[in-house]
């Protein structure tokens, strides 16, 4: 599906609920995301660095993997993963 505005707001607020702990997000089924999208991975990421923990994101599609690039996030990608 896509991760925009609203799916962002859902998907912080379920991480937030979540025991702190890394957290290995399957991005095989995004087909878009914007720039709200970006922010709210980058802003969980940020909130669990600072608990000592980091959100990867793996299998991303090659558009949504450029996106992430793009926004210098590309930090969150697992090295190995389309």
């Amino acid at each position: 599906g896509e991760m925009d505005h609203f799916s962002s707001v859902r998907l912080t607020e379920r991480l937030g609920r979540l025991e702190r702990r890394d957290v290995v997000m399957d991005m095989s089924g995004v087909t878009f995301i914007d720039a709200a999208g970006v922010t709210a991975l980058v802003g969980i990421d940020e909130g669990l660095t600072c608990q000592g923990h980091r959100l990867k994101l793996i299998n991303p599609r090659r558009s949504c993997r450029r996106i992430l690039e793009l926004a210098r996030a590309g930090h969150l990608l697992i090295d190995g993963h389309a």
